[in-house]
């Protein structure tokens, strides 16, 4: 078993010539050589995920991206040998280097703190009479109704 690779180039803004996201996306398919009528053919055995070429820049994207591959190898745990598995992690630590265990603990401190802020933020947002959930007053309702 191998990763095979699918590139395909990111999508082109709605307006203007500038991209998106330069670069490419890759998309990480789990196949098997196999013989059909003696012919060589890959059978699909999963689908491991889309990372984009943007994504191997940043370190807590890379170490995410990694949490995502290093889950969806444990759910195939049955399907996947280990020296496969060996194989399949440095087949993607290729493209995608690690990170090391003090970065990425840097890296789920700061998400856990930005999460806090999104949490922060949208209570205030409730408290104003603006967050989802919360009643609106006549007058908003009016204001909605006109405008």
């Amino acid at each position: 078993m191998y990763i095979r690779w699918q590139t395909r180039p990111t999508k082109r803004a709605k307006y203007g010539s500038r991209r998106i996201n330069e670069g490419a996306i890759w998309s990480l398919v789990l196949v098997e050589s196999i013989r059909v009528n003696g012919k060589p053919r890959q059978r699909h055995v999963a689908y491991l995920g889309t990372i984009s070429k943007f994504d191997t820049i940043g370190v807590c994207r890379r170490g995410f991206a990694w949490d995502r591959l290093t889950e969806r190898l444990d759910r195939l745990s049955n399907q996947i040998l280990p020296e496969d598995r060996q194989h399949i992690e440095a087949a993607f630590a290729e493209r995608v280097p690690r990170i090391t265990n003090e970065e990425y603990d840097e890296c789920v401190r700061g998400r856990a703190a930005w999460r806090e802020g999104i949490k922060a933020f949208a209570l205030a947002l409730r408290r104003r009479g603006r967050g989802k959930g919360s009643p609106l007053s006549t007058a908003q309702q009016r204001s909605k109704l006109c405008c």
